[in-house]
């Protein structure tokens, strides 16, 4: 996996929150319950993974990883 790849791969708060069709504030609140992986990056900075945080959600049974776009 090169750095670009690596990069284009990892989504934003709010990117994450407008494929999942859910709150900023509510996958934020998501993801400090640990209901699903993300990355810190420094103090304030925070990355996803699409497919983990999705096989996280729908393992847990959480209708917001239904609702996701493909």
């Amino acid at each position: 996996m090169t750095t670009a790849s690596a990069s284009e791969d990892l989504l934003t708060l709010k990117q994450l929150a407008g494929k999942l069709r859910i709150h900023p504030s509510t996958a934020r609140s998501l993801w400090r319950r640990r209901a699903f992986p993300g990355l810190r990056i420094g103090h304030r900075t925070l990355r996803f993974e699409f497919q983990a945080v999705l096989q996280a959600l729908r393992q847990a049974g959480d209708p917001a990883g239904d609702s996701a776009d493909k």
